[in-house]
Formats: C-alpha cells, sequence, structure tokens
C-alpha cells in the first residue's frame, strides 16, 4: 500500500505542477492560477477520498 499510495500523491504533485506551469506561460494571473489549481485539488480530493488522504498521517 505504500507504493501506491506514493504513485498516486506523486502523479497528483506533477499534476499540479504541470498546471502551474502550463497556466504561467499562458499569462494568466496569480489569482486565475490559485484558482485553477485549487479546483485540480478539489477534484482531487473527491476521486482519492479519506483512506488515502489520510494514509500514514501524523497523529501527534
Amino acid at each position: 500500500m505504500p507504493r501506491l499510495a506514493a504513485a498516486q500523491l506523486g502523479s497528483l504533485h506533477a499534476l499540479i505542477f504541470a498546471e502551474i506551469g502550463r497556466r504561467t506561460t499562458a499569462n494568466d494571473g496569480p489569482d486565475e492560477i490559485a484558482e485553477a489549481v485549487l479546483e485540480v485539488l478539489d477534484a482531487a480530493e473527491e476521486l482519492f477520498g479519506e483512506p488515502l488522504l489520510t494514509y500514514a498521517t501524523r497523529t501527534n
């Protein structure tokens, strides 16, 4: 399970940074970029669900 969780979170990381790069190259402003990234993160939260998003989190 650790490798699967890492792969999913790694792909999300890559997707977010690619979106930022694409929008920066298109001369989108910071607010537009932030809004687009938040939409991606919201979608990921719905798709991944609680088990992945809380996998291996610290309790202290």
